[in-house]
C-alpha cells in the first residue's frame, strides 16, 4: 500500500497534525510550574491594589518598559484571582492563540494555493503547526508573560486575513479591533496597523479609507506614547550606525532561528537566504499580476515579520547577536519562513517544482520535530529553575538573597523589592496553589 495513497495519507496526516499540540500539552502538564517569573513580578503591586480596592482604571494602561501590556495583565489578573496563579491554564491560553494563528494561515493557504495539490496543502499545514507549536519555544509554554507573543501573532495574521481580499466596512472594523488588541499587548502592535495600511492602500489607493486608517494609526501611536518618558525605552536605533555588523547579524539570525535554533552562524546564513528568497518572490509577484492578489497576504506577512525582526534588532542587538536565538522569538520569526514557503507554492510553475517543494516541506517537518525533541532537556532545566523560584516564593520571608536572585530573577528589581512584592502577594492570598 502506497504511503501517499488516498486511503493512507489523510489518516497519517491527521495523526501527524496532532503530534505538535500533543507534545506541547505534554510539556505543559508535565513541566508547567505554578509561579511568577521575571517581568511578571511587575504585575504584583497592581494586583495587590486590586485586592485592596485602591486600583484605578488608568493603571490598566500603565507602561511596562516600552509596552502597555493591558490584555496580558487582565488575563494574569483573572487567573491570579480565580486560581492563585495557576500556570498551566495561562500556558494553555498561549497554545490557543497559536492555534488561532494556525487556523488563519490554513485558511489563507486554502484561498491562495489555487494550483497546489492536496498533498502540498497537507504538508504545508504540517510544516506550519510543527513550527508554530515547537517545543523550541519552551519559554512561551512555561512563562505566562510570553502569551503576549502568541496573542500578537494571532491578531496580526487574522488582521491580514480580513483585509487581503477586500476592505468592506465589517472587515475594517474587525481589523481595527485586532490591531487595537495587538497594540494593548506589545509595543510592536503598531507594525500591524502599518501592515493593514499597506493592504488598504493596495485595494483603495488614494481613497478616504486610506487617509482615515492612516490618521487613526497616527492618533493611536500618539496616544500610546503619552507620558512615554516615564517608561523605559529599550530600543537603540543608532546601533545600526554604530555597530551595523552586530545589527544585521542579529536581524538575519532572528529570521533564521526556527531552522537553526542552536547555532548563530547557521541561523544567520539561513536568515540571509530566506531574505533573498523573499525579495525574489515578492518582485516576481508584482511582475506577474496574475499571482499578485493571491500573493498579497504572504507579502504582507513577510513585511510584518521582517519589521518585527528589525524592531527586535533595534531593541536587543546591544545585548549581543546571540540574543536573537531567544526561544520566545522563534514564534515570530517562523512567520517569515512560512510566508516564503507559501510564496514558493504560489510561484511553483510545474509539477516537478511542486514535488521538490513537497520534499523540502517533509525535510523541514522532520527537522522541526527533531528540534522539538532535542528541546526537552531545556524544558526540564527550565522547570527546575521555575521550581526553585516557586520554593523560594513560598519561603520568601526567610529566603536568602541568592535564592531570590536565582529563582525569581528580575534585573530591574532589587532582592529586597522582590521580597516585599511576594510577601504582599501572599498576605492577600493571591499565591495559593499547593506545591
Amino acid at each position: 500500500m502506497k504511503l501517499f495513497s488516498s486511503q493512507v495519507f489523510p489518516n497519517l496526516w491527521i495523526l501527524a497534525l496532532a503530534t505538535a499540540p500533543l507534545l506541547v500539552f505534554w510539556a505543559i502538564f508535565t513541566y508547567g510550574i505554578d509561579t511568577f517569573y521575571g517581568d511578571e513580578l511587575f504585575y504584583i503591586p497592581r494586583l495587590v491594589r486590586i485586592a485592596d480596592g485602591n486600583f484605578t482604571v488608568t493603571e490598566i494602561f500603565a507602561l511596562h518598559h516600552n509596552h502597555r501590556p493591558t490584555i496580558p495583565f487582565l488575563i494574569t489578573a483573572f487567573f491570579v484571582f480565580t486560581t492563585g496563579w495557576h500556570g498551566p491554564y495561562k500556558y494553555m491560553l498561549a497554545v490557543a492563540f497559536a492555534a488561532l494563528t494556525f487556523w488563519a494561515i490554513a485558511w489563507l493557504a486554502k484561498k491562495t494555493f489555487t494550483n497546489a495539490s492536496r498533498i502540498t496543502h497537507m504538508l504545508f499545514a504540517l510544516l506550519v503547526i510543527t513550527y508554530l507549536l515547537s517545543l523550541t519555544q519552551y519559554t512561551i509554554w512555561s512563562q505566562g508573560m510570553f502569551l503576549s507573543i502568541t496573542l500578537l501573532m494571532a491578531c496580526a495574521v487574522w488582521a491580514i486575513a480580513l483585509l487581503w481580499q477586500n476592505t468592506s466596512s465589517m472587515r475594517v472594523v474587525g481589523a481595527v479591533i485586532l490591531c487595537s488588541a495587538a497594540t494593548l499587548t506589545l509595543h510592536q502592535g503598531f507594525l500591524i496597523w502599518l501592515t493593514c495600511l499597506f493592504l488598504i492602500w493596495f485595494h483603495r489607493r488614494i481613497h478616504p479609507l486610506t487617509f482615515a486608517w492612516g490618521t487613526l494609526t497616527i492618533a493611536v501611536i500618539a496616544l500610546y506614547h503619552t507620558d512615554f518618558s516615564n517608561g523605559r525605552f529599550e530600543s537603540d536605533p543608532l546601533i545600526l550606525l554604530e555597530r551595523p555588523s552586530e545589527f544585521f547579524l542579529f536581524f538575519f539570525a532572528f529570521l533564521g532561528s526556527p531552522l537553526a535554533p542552536g547555532s548563530l552562524p547557521v541561523a544567520a546564513a539561513i536568515g540571509f537566504i530566506l531574505v533573498i528568497a523573499a525579495i525574489f518572490l515578492t518582485v516576481r509577484s508584482f511582475a506577474h499580476h496574475r499571482h499578485l492578489r493571491v500573493s498579497l497576504p504572504w507579502i504582507a506577512t513577510l513585511a510584518l515579520s521582517a519589521a518585527l525582526a528589525l524592531s527586535a534588532a533595534a531593541g536587543r542587538a546591544w545585548l549581543g547577536s546571540a540574543y536573537a536565538l531567544q526561544p520566545r522569538y522563534i514564534a515570530m520569526s517562523s512567520l517569515f519562513f512560512i510566508a516564503v514557503m507559501a510564496l514558493g507554492i504560489i510561484h511553483a510553475p510545474t509539477e516537478r517544482t511542486q514535488r521538490a517543494l513537497r520534499l523540502l516541506f517533509a525535510t523541514l517537518i522532520l527537522v522541526g520535530v527533531t528540534y522539538s525533541v532535542l528541546a526537552i532537556p531545556n524544558i526540564q532545566a527550565r522547570a527546575q529553575d521555575l521550581g526553585d523560584g516557586r520554593r523560594c516564593a513560598y519561603a520568601i520571608e526567610t529566603a536568602s538573597k541568592n535564592c531570590i536572585h536565582r529563582g525569581l530573577k528580575n534585573e530591574q528589581l532589587s532582592d529586597d523589592e522582590i521580597r516585599a512584592h511576594v510577601c504582599a502577594l501572599k498576605e492577600h492570598d493571591l499565591f495559593r496553589a499547593v506545591y
